[in-house]
């Protein structure tokens, strides 16, 4: 079994309200898009930056290749899989955030997500629907929920997850196939925008861009969106077209400080010269 570290978070109103999880009625997998980032870089973020951008959002578990962080108790209700009222999985319903664990996957540099994290995932899901009496039906992404491109490389070939559940259901010992539900059977298409399918080069501006009043607003803010979301530092990944929209505010200043974070620059979440140098190596 993979080790799994306890290092919850601090109780706030953003990332861990401490409010009770009712049941257990699923699983459900998503990937960080946040390229390069440990488990542990992800519970920092979730400790820290992200409370202080007033952001609504966490999960249970973060996993990457060598360990898994455990930064919301199970018996406690994670900011994962609910979007509106919309949840497409029945047998979630009303509230996936009330009736699942949320299990995050990180990712490699290169944007992908290293079979090993994959490995971890599965042992830590396999002990999860041992405790919790689920069969690997019940394990669905959080596309299956909301429409989300989450984890994206699941959305664009779904026969990853019926991977994934086979990998399970061989830890679990049942080696009799998972039947896939009417609520996780849906198509592999993709709802989200995946910017850099097809697009080979970027124009990226040159100069100072940061929130202000009123907003910096236009086609150069456009061009750093898109490069952005392009390395998976999405303005607000599922929103539409992903949160761009040329328009400077606080969630692309969010994706900016998180781009920086990762790569070794003054998080800030101003775009300079130097954010701009990395973005372009990186695109090469």
């Amino acid at each position: 079994m993979v080790k799994v570290v306890k290092n919850f978070l601090n109780v706030n109103q953003y990332t861990r309200p401490g409010l009770k999880l009712p049941g257990v009625k699923g699983i459900v997998m998503h990937w960080t898009a946040t390229p390069g980032a440990s488990a542990l870089d992800e519970r920092n973020y979730f400790n820290g930056t992200c409370i202080a951008a007033e952001r609504y959002a966490s999960a249970h578990y973060f996993v990457d290749r060598n360990e898994v962080q455990q930064i919301i108790p199970e018996n406690e209700v994670a900011y994962h899989a609910h979007d509106g009222n919309r949840c497409y999985a029945t047998f979630l319903k009303p509230n996936a955030n009330t009736t699942a664990i949320g299990v995050e996957m990180c990712v490699e540099k290169n944007g992908k997500i290293h079979g090993d994290t994959v490995q971890n995932a599965a042992e830590l899901v396999a002990d999860l629907c041992k405790r919790y009496g689920l069969s690997t039906d019940s394990i669905v992404r959080h596309y299956d929920v909301t429409n989300k491109n989450c984890p994206a490389p699941w959305v664009s070939d779904s026969s990853q997850l019926t991977a994934f559940r086979k990998k399970v259901e061989s830890l679990l010992g049942n080696q009799i196939a998972a039947k896939i539900t009417a609520a996780t059977s849906q198509s592999s298409k993709s709802t989200g925008t995946i910017l850099n399918k097809g697009k080979t080069s970027y124009t990226l501006p040159s100069g100072i861009y940061k929130v202000q009043s009123p907003l910096m607003k236009g086609t150069a803010v456009r061009e750093i969106q898109e490069a952005l979301a392009a390395l998976y530092f999405y303005p607000d990944k599922g929103a539409e077209n992903n949160g761009i929209d040329g328009d400077y505010g606080p969630k692309t200043a969010d994706a900016v400080k998180r781009f920086q974070l990762m790569n070794g620059l003054s998080a800030d979440g101003i775009y300079g010269p130097k954010t701009k140098k990395k973005i372009e190596l990186l695109l090469k």
